[in-house]
């Protein structure tokens, strides 16, 4: 009898500009021994990962961090006090020391991400671990690449379903 192995290796790299850019590759086998096994998924995922992390350094267009922005306003044209404003405070992870009071990524990754963590309900020491997970700091610390990572992460959660009031359906 034989057996199929599916492995698959997928990477993503966030880009300026709210982009991204990813690569996966996949491959099917059949082994006729379960023994094989090990040694054949770790074959198996070397080569993709090698093969995939070699493909990938070419992310081709990157947009600059007006791209898409009707008229970008540069930073030194904002009034000082809405420079300092942050639409909401992101919790600090436990372990992390105070956060900084400014965030690091562009003002409307900042209120991208908070619109997010509100539209979804999603729990902000979540958010900030997710952070510290991929990128070993709070989410204010996130420079506008990793911002835009976060922000990838955060649009493939899927939003919560709305519940009906009385009389509605179920």
């Amino acid at each position: 009898m034989a057996i199929t192995l599916k492995t698959d290796y997928r990477k993503t790299l966030g880009l300026p500009g709210y982009s991204s850019h990813s690569f996966a590759a996949s491959v099917e086998v059949e082994i006729n021994n379960i023994e094989d096994a090990p040694r054949e998924i770790h074959e198996l995922y070397s080569a993709l990962q090698q093969n995939v992390d070699l493909q990938i350094q070419n992310p081709g267009f990157i947009p600059p961090d007006t791209y898409g922005m009707d008229q970008p306003t540069p930073r030194a044209q904002i009034p000082q006090a809405e420079q300092q404003q942050t639409p909401r405070n992101v919790t600090p992870h436990p372990s992390a020391n105070p956060a900084p009071a400014e965030w690091k990524c562009s003002a409307k990754q900042q209120e991208l991400i908070c619109k997010l963590v509100d539209e979804k309900n999603l729990p902000k020491d979540e958010i900030e671990d997710l952070a510290h997970s991929l990128y070993s700091k709070g989410v204010r610390a996130l420079t506008k690449l990793e911002a835009s990572g976060l922000i990838e992460r955060l649009f493939n959660i899927p939003s919560p379903k709305k519940s009906y009031q009385k009389g509605g359906r179920r």
